[in-house]
């Protein structure tokens, strides 16, 4: 039986320590941290260089975080 690999780019201002602890435990079910963005910038500039290459996007929650209200 194979498994299906999904390349995410993981987006969160606290990356660094998260992909230590988790990246593994991702990659052996499934799923691929191809690409990691610290900011906003990043992100923009990584989905539209590499959005062929990309299956999902990670987000966290406070990702860019800021005083105005968003309505749903």
């Amino acid at each position: 039986m194979s498994t299906n690999v999904y390349n995410v780019l993981w987006a969160d201002d606290e990356i660094d320590d998260l992909s230590v602890r988790y990246k593994r435990r991702l990659n052996d079910n499934g799923i691929y941290v191809a690409e990691i963005a610290h900011n906003g910038d990043e992100l923009r500039d990584k989905l539209s260089a590499k959005s062929h290459l990309i299956d999902a996007v990670i987000v966290d929650a406070n990702f860019n975080e800021s005083e105005v209200d968003i309505e749903s």
